[in-house]
């Protein structure tokens, strides 16, 4: 059966009991406020992009200085914390989602910090009727930002007029559980949602464009390639994981290799074809959708599920996962051991990592013990 309110937390049926014993390119692209998108690399036939280089170094140039010597730093969110991202155009900026009691029932609220080396500061707060669970940042325009709420609806909302939403997207029946905006074109959305569909926006549009229904369970994460226009993934609690293009009626892959529920996926900023999920078996799959039968590797590491991942926008080998074991893991997909490091600064289950696009090697995470952290 379908999660209802009463399982709001994907995964949890398998941690809960574990948890209270012991107490659960940049920005997805490389990119700022002047963008770098797909079409300015060159990908070669063996999967490898070239002019990323020169990019990754205005990128660092443009960072250094500001957040280039930051340290550990803690922000109090108001509620339990479900997703964040960095703006793809403001090296300080960090939208945060989060709803009341663990998101289970009561308000949501979508914030939008200023990191500094002196600490968080909310500059934007939006109060919803019902849980965020999802965010992510517009690609077009630096002052609007995307939530997904547990009404179903998706809001689009304009950080100079906090007050009511600009659209309210509400088609989905049940909760809406992430948004991710076109990387490439800029002018298209997806959401996803537990009533088991994927949905295309023209977010100023009337109604979406396409809808699609071939997960057979809640559809709990959805993420466009930052390599192409028309290609996206989405993972469901079906424990698949489908890739479409836009422009068809059905998934053009599928990626069958998971035991288990899977959370949350993300694409590689460096191989087009390449990309992590993480699942509630507590391990991490990397795969590439030429070679569906088995995924490239698992990474292991983890106790409880894993709720996000998140590839670096600097290097092809490094990305950063969340989990209910109140961790976040740094992997290195080429070692022979990956597991980098296991950092512990949050006390409850850990819902979401980001990259930030401005600075190497800098980082954030959130949590249901109601702060965000950023490292390096």
């Amino acid at each position: 059966a379908a999660p209802t309110k009463n399982a709001v937390t994907p995964g949890f049926r398998l941690t809960v009991g574990d948890h209270s014993d012991g107490g659960a390119g940049p920005a997805r692209k490389m990119g700022g406020a002047e963008q770098w998108s797909p079409e300015k690399a060159c990908i070669t036939s063996s999967g490898a992009v070239t002019g990323l280089k020169v990019e990754r170094e205005r990128v660092a140039e443009r960072g250094r200085g500001g957040l280039a010597g930051i340290g550990m730093q803690r922000g109090a969110f108001p509620l339990n914390a479900s997703s964040l991202c960095f703006s793809p155009f403001e090296q300080d900026k960090i939208a945060v989602a989060g709803a009341q009691h663990f998101g289970i029932i009561g308000n949501g609220r979508q914030s939008v910090f200023s990191l500094s080396a002196q600490g968080f500061r909310e500059v934007a707060g939006f109060d919803t009727q019902d849980a965020a669970y999802g965010c992510c940042w517009s690609e077009a325009n630096n002052h609007h930002l995307v939530t997904a709420c547990g009404d179903g609806s998706v809001k689009l909302w304009d950080l100079g007029c906090q007050s009511n939403p600009l659209r309210s997207l509400g088609e989905h029946t049940k909760e809406a559980s992430g948004v991710s905006w076109n990387l490439v074109s800029k002018d298209t959305l997806l959401s996803c949602s537990w009533d088991q569909t994927v949905k295309l926006w023209n977010p100023f549009a009337p109604s979406s464009i396409r809808t699609w229904r071939e997960h057979s369970m809640s559809v709990y994460g959805v993420a466009w390639s930052p390599h192409s226009p028309s290609v996206f993934a989405s993972c469901a609690g079906d424990r698949s994981v489908r890739a479409w293009d836009a422009r068809g009626r059905a998934s053009s892959t599928s990626l069958g290799g998971h035991h288990h529920e899977v959370l949350c996926l993300d694409w590689n900023k460096y191989r087009p074809t390449v990309l992590a999920s993480g699942a509630a078996d507590g391990n991490v799959y990397l795969w590439e959708l030429r070679k569906t039968d088995a995924p490239l590797r698992v990474m292991r590491g983890h106790r409880f599920a894993v709720r996000d991942v998140a590839w670096s926008p600097f290097s092809a080998a490094e990305l950063t996962t969340a989990s209910y074991d109140l961790t976040v893991g740094v992997w290195d997909a080429v070692r022979g051991e990956p597991l980098v490091r296991m950092l512990r600064h949050h006390s409850e289950f850990v819902t979401g990592v980001a990259y930030s696009l401005f600075h190497k090697g800098l980082a954030a995470s959130c949590s249901w013990d109601k702060t965000v952290c950023a490292w390096r």
